[in-house]
């Protein structure tokens, strides 16, 4: 009986071990993703106001020219990437909103 009990103890001490490491490290957890830095800081009490401002600043901004790149068409694509070929039952299943019921 008491190998039972030291038994269940150990599995309930390593249980709470598991789960205070999971804890810890998920406390440490850096993002993987990187803002721009200088975007908008909302506050809770005046976020009225920069959108009033940020309004007049687009009116009187000029547009940017954007620089475009090759455009690839859809026929220019590898194998891999193209779209596969929709067959009658799956244009079915769109037409009706689902499968069968």
């Amino acid at each position: 009986m008491n190998t039972r009990a030291e038994k269940r103890q150990s599995r309930q001490r390593n249980l709470k071990m598991v789960f205070v490491r999971s804890m810890l490290n998920s406390a440490k957890r850096i993002p993987m993703i990187r803002f721009r830095k200088g975007g908008p800081h909302l506050d809770a009490a005046g976020q009225s106001a920069p959108a009033a401002q940020a309004g007049q600043a687009v009116s009187g901004a000029q547009p940017r020219s954007v620089s475009t790149g090759e455009a690839i068409e859809e026929w220019q694509l590898p194998a891999r990437y193209r779209r596969k070929p929709i067959d009658d039952v799956e244009i079915e299943w769109i037409n009706r909103g689902g499968p069968p019921a």
